[in-house]
Order: structure tokens, then C-alpha cells, then sequence
């Protein structure tokens, strides 16, 4: 993930759907609720003109078109987001259409509402209202309809926009796959007589790996034993060297003159 693809982008488009959605539906309920009051008023004064006052329903039919203006956005933008390749530019217009939508709505509901409330009794008491009563409503609900395409036009802009890292993850794997397809095809193709060879070269190959092993522990056996050899022979010399120190044989010839003169004595005085 990185700063363009946050974890995070995906709750402004989901923030956009809820507003789309919520604020449209608001427009509309208040538009309904509104213009129905007109005509149940209008029932208790004179419940004799209600059927007559029938072509009143018309602002609560075109309240409820608002409520499908958020729905048809809302479908829209919650049909793009997915975890992991949704980019933050994406969740920002996203948010930005529910918004546009939604407040538009809102708006368009309202102003048909009271519309609505105030023209149903007018029509009561004078049916020429009727079409100026159309008219308002129609350029009331035109506001609504503003909205919805702004937010279409907003939708647009998120076309083709995408993760980079998830599109370079994407083509590598297909790359992947392509190559994994072509090597496969390959050692189809290749007759059984080159997988013999091949394993032929590796057993070659690794009898000369362990020839080569064994030749350097010979080696180094050999050398081993000549270092013992000289070892011992050096330990010989000294020894030797010991035994054929001068000072000891001086000792020794002194000791045979004194013996020697010991016994030129003893004939003298014989």
C-alpha cells in the first residue's frame, strides 16, 4: 500500500454512498410528508373535494424521484470500490458526487414540499393554478436532477484510475503465468531423449563434485602424515644433539685422567 492507495480511501467512498443516499431520502421524505399534509388539511375542511384534488398526488410522486436519483449514485460508486486497489482520488470524488447529490436532493425536496403544501389548497379553491403549480414543481425537481449529473460526471473521472503498485503486481503475475504457460508448452515439445541427457550431465557432474572431494581429503592425509614425519624426526635430533653435548664428554675424559693418574700413583709407590 502506498500514499496514493492508503487502507483507508475506501471509507470516503463508502461516506459518499451514505450521503448520496441519505440526504436524497431526506429531501424526499419532507417533500411526502409535506404535500401529503396539504391534502389531508384539505380533507378535513371540505372532504368532498378529495377526489377532486387527486392531481395534487403529483408532488408526492415527484418527491419520491428524488429518493431514485441518491439510489442510482449510490449503486454507482458503491459498485467501484474494492479493497486494496482503491486510490484516495478515487474516494474523494466518489464523496464528493454522494455529496452533490444528496444536498441537491435535499434542496429539490424541500422546495417541492412546500410547493406542494401551498398549491394543493390553492388548487382547491382555483383549478388555474394547476399548471403554474406544475411548472414550479418542475423546476424544483430540475435542481435534484443537477446533482445527479454532476455526481455521473464526477463517477467518470475514476475511469481507468488504479493502484500502481497493484497494476505492476497484476502484470507481473500475468507475466508469471505467461512464461510458466511457455516453458510448459516447451517441455512438451522437447523430445524424452534431451531429459535423458540433461540427467545424464547432472549425475556426470556430481561424480566429479565428489571425485574432487575425495582427491582433497587424500591430499590433505598425505599432508598430515609428512608433518608427523618431520615432527618426529625433528624430536629425534634434539635428543641426539642432547647426547653429543660437549661439556658432557669433557666430564667424562676428566674423570678417566683422574683415574688414570690414581693408578700411576699407586704403581709408584708398589
Amino acid at each position: 500500500m502506498t500514499d496514493v492507495c492508503p487502507p483507508y480511501a475506501p471509507f470516503f467512498g463508502f461516506a459518499g454512498v451514505a450521503a448520496s443516499m441519505v440526504f436524497s431520502t431526506v429531501g424526499a421524505a419532507f417533500g411526502t410528508a409535506k404535500s401529503g399534509i396539504g391534502i389531508t388539511g384539505l380533507g378535513q375542511f371540505k372532504p368532498e373535494l378529495i377526489m377532486k384534488a387527486s392531481n395534487s398526488l403529483i408532488p408526492v410522486v415527484m418527491s419520491g424521484i428524488i429518493a431514485v436519483y441518491g439510489l442510482v449514485v449510490s449503486v454507482l460508486i458503491a459498485g467501484k470500490i474494492q479493497p486494496g486497489g482503491y486510490s484516495l482520488f478515487a474516494g474523494f470524488i466518489h464523496l464528493a458526487a454522494g455529496l452533490a447529490c444528496g444536498f441537491t436532493g435535499m434542496a429539490a425536496g424541500y422546495a417541492i414540499g412546500i410547493v406542494g403544501d401551498s398549491c394543493v389548497r390553492a388548487y382547491v379553491y382555483e383549478s388555474k393554478v394547476f399548471v403554474t403549480m406544475i411548472l414550479i414543481l418542475i423546476f424544483a425537481e430540475v435542481l435534484g436532477l443537477y446533482g445527479l449529473i454532476v455526481a455521473l460526471i464526477l463517477d467518470t473521472l475514476t475511469n481507468g484510475v488504479e493502484c500502481y503498485g497493484l497494476r505492476q503486481q497484476t502484470f507481473k503475475k500475468e507475466q508469471q503465468d505467461r512464461r510458466g504457460d511457455e516453458s510448459s508448452k516447451c517441455a512438451r515439445s522437447l523430445p524424452l531423449s534431451f531429459f535423458n541427457e540433461r540427467r545424464g550431465l547432472r549425475l556426470r557432474s556430481r561424480e566429479r563434485e565428489r571425485e574432487s572431494d575425495r582427491l582433497e581429503d587424500d591430499d590433505r592425509d598425505e599432508r598430515e602424515e609428512e608433518r608427523e614425519l618431520l615432527e618426529s624426526e625433528l624430536d629425534e635430533r634434539e635428543v641426539r644433539d642432547l647426547d653429543e653435548d660437549p661439556l658432557l664428554e669433557s666430564e667424562s675424559e676428566s674423570e678417566e685422567l683422574e683415574l688414570l693418574e690414581d693408578e700411576l700413583d699407586v704403581e709408584g709407590e708398589l
